[in-house]
């Protein structure tokens, strides 16, 4: 019975962190696990703070139908700014200290926006509302490719299927079980402001457990330069040309993706009418489908290659994106297989996209390549959600049926985004595969 407990918690700790790799450092084991948990509390602050919590809010505020969309697109707007903030925090001497500080402000700034309504006048409510998001995500795009830097070269090659399935499946099982608590909260308090204070303030809260969990993490190592002259930008650009190619193909997808899934939030709240009860269950679905299958992706990824796991959940994706296309008010319950069918596609894609970029770049340029990669994925991300929005807007007054304009806007965001991996799996071919150590 003494040792009960501890033999519990060791198998709590490997369920959810995964067991510790053989002959690797107990640092280096802790670094790995805070990463995870940051990576859970996090989810949590950006799923209460994004997705159909921000639509609420913001219809809540004021705010019209598409202006919530291009809100939603602001992350991929605020993106494009990932190659300056990549090269600036190339030069910054504590990155760690550097990073964490800007996590803080940046998950402290999308949960205080709450405050909105008790601060400022109405007029000024979804102004507020959009600038505070803006201010937000930018403190997000000058970390993220320094992070996600810094999060790669702690983690072997060898070893980065496994601890990227363990991560992400940890953070999403966390971010689906706020949204299901958190969406029955938003409908007991019938939408009110009351509903959507509880929670932002659990956002805030685990904005500052982030802090603490990064606290924990081990100092990014310095990039070793060799002892030859500093190499220029098109230098240092032309020694990564397969990865500037595939980001090329991605901005196509990226475009295509943003085209649809900005209004998939409006569309299930203002086009079909849905509760936030079942919007959370169907959000679970997806989720659970996510966390069950995401293993299996690392796995085959170690196996076959990123690429092909890339390939292949890109294509789930977009057979779930299309299939929205099919979905009225009468057939709302599509939406939980479809929310199966591109849970496991996410699950392979999230993790696939981050290991091409690292697969493909030199690794002295990796913040760069990482920067200029989401740079370029933002900006087409963005000025995808315009163009569903002019979609949405000039097939206003079409009707098919029981179809609506925001539907054959899915339909051309599915085309579009098997124009890209077609391309992609033309392109794919050509990669010389490299040994995973």
């Amino acid at each position: 019975m003494k040792g009960l407990v501890p033999a519990l918690f060791h198998r709590m700790h490997e369920a959810v962190l995964g067991p510790m790799e053989p002959g690797m450092d107990p640092r280096r084991v802790k670094s790995h696990s805070h990463f995870i948990l940051e990576a859970s509390v996090g989810q949590i602050t950006y799923t209460l703070t994004t997705g159909v919590f921000m639509t609420g809010f913001a219809l809540y505020l004021g705010a019209s139908d598409n202006l919530t969309g291009i809100i939603a697109s602001i992350p991929m707007l605020m993106n494009v700014l990932q190659v300056a903030a990549a090269l600036l925090m190339e030069r910054v001497k504590h990155k760690k200290r550097v990073i964490n500080l800007l996590n803080l402000a940046y998950r402290s700034i999308m949960s205080l926006a709450i405050f909105i309504p008790l601060l400022l006048p109405e007029r000024w409510w979804v102004p507020a509302f959009v600038a505070m998001n803006v201010l937000g995500f930018l403190f997000c795009s000058v970390l993220s490719p320094s992070f996600n830097d810094w999060m790669m070269g702690l983690t072997l090659p060898r070893v980065r299927g496994r601890f990227f399935a363990r991560r992400e499946a940890s953070f999403q099982a966390a971010g689906m079980a706020a949204s299901l608590i958190m969406g029955v909260v938003v409908d007991v308090f019938h939408k009110t402001y009351a509903a959507f204070l509880i929670p932002y303030l659990v956002a805030f809260a685990c904005g500052i457990l982030d802090y603490v969990f990064i606290s924990g993490i081990e100092e990014p190592a310095e990039t070793k330069r060799p002892d030859s002259p500093k190499r220029s930008m098109k230098e240092r650009l032309m020694r990564n040309v397969q990865l500037f190619e595939f980001a090329g193909i991605w901005v196509l997808w990226y475009f295509g993706y943003w085209m649809a899934f900005a209004y998939f939030s409006v569309f299930m709240v203002s086009t079909l009418g849905l509760s936030y009860s079942f919007m959370t269950v169907q959000n679970t679905v997806q989720v659970l489908s996510l966390v069950l299958t995401i293993g299996l992706w690392g796995r085959y990824a170690s196996r076959r290659g990123w690429p092909k796991c890339l390939l292949f959940t890109c294509v789930m994706v977009i057979l779930g994106f299309f299939t929205r296309g099919f979905v009225t008010r009468e057939l709302y319950l599509l939406l939980l297989p479809i929310g199966v069918i591109t849970g496991v596609g996410f699950a392979g894609m999230n993790i696939a996209a981050t290991n091409m970029v690292a697969l493909l770049c030199d690794p002295e340029d990796r913040s760069l390549c990482f920067g200029m990669h989401a740079a370029l994925g933002g900006l087409a991300g963005f000025l995808g959600s315009l163009a569903g929005g002019a979609l949405n807007e000039g097939l206003a007054a079409v009707s098919i049926g029981p179809f609506s304009g925001i539907h054959l806007t899915f339909f051309i965001a599915g085309i579009v985004m098997a124009g890209s991996m077609a391309v992609f799996a033309l392109w794919s071919r050509r990669i010389a595969p490299r040994e995973i150590e």
